[in-house]
């Protein structure tokens, strides 16, 4: 995986969260061609930094700012 890559496809996924609003991982697979191992790695930073939650369905995306 190219660690360069990983900026741009977090500025993608904000976007779209931004553009339907909060996401599920679940929901987000669907919309995205990412493997699954890179989008949790996105979606662990998202957390660790306070802008994802989890909840029993998986991560729901909230504020990226």
């Amino acid at each position: 995986m190219e660690v360069e890559s990983l900026p741009y496809k977090s500025r993608m996924l904000s976007h779209l969260i931004k553009s339907y609003g909060p996401l599920s991982r679940s929901e987000l697979v669907k919309m995205v061609d990412m493997p699954r191992d890179e989008m949790d790695r996105i979606i662990v930073t998202w957390r660790d930094i306070g802008w994802a939650e989890k909840t029993k369905d998986g991560y729901v995306m909230t504020d990226i700012y």
